[in-house]
């Protein structure tokens, strides 16, 4: 299975790709969500981890534009994955856009955000 890190840290996309692929996983990374899109029509993941706030353009502007992209991109599974916890703007703008799962990232170890993709794929552990 395949999984997308959309995410302006370097750091986190490797801590967290690092962490999947042990699982099994193929991951694929994004600094920024201009890249993301490009990426995801590309290789079309079978998860997003997304984060909010990045430069070039931010996770729900992403979001909002992977939706109206096709098919594909109307069921994608997406999982927000920041540092804001969601405030009444935040959640109001996700509505239209029904990603599957919202982490703060400071509130979940690293062993919690793999066990959580896993379980949100039903993939088996290996």
């Amino acid at each position: 299975m395949k999984i997308l890190i959309i995410d302006d840290q370097k750091s986190v996309r490797e801590m967290i790709g690092n962490a999947l692929e042990k699982e099994g996983f193929l991951v694929i990374s994004a600094k920024d969500g201009k890249e993301g899109i490009k990426k995801a029509i590309k290789e079309e993941p079978d998860l997003m981890l997304v984060d909010l706030q990045m430069p070039v353009m931010d996770g729900l502007t992403f979001l909002k534009k992977i939706r109206e992209s096709g098919n594909w991109g109307k069921q994608a599974r997406v999982v927000i994955l920041t540092n804001f916890p969601p405030d009444n703007i935040i959640i109001s703008k996700m509505v239209h856009v029904n990603p599957l799962y919202y982490m703060v990232k400071t509130d979940w170890s690293l062993e919690e955000i793999t066990a959580k993709v896993i379980e949100l794929l039903g993939y088996p552990k290996v």
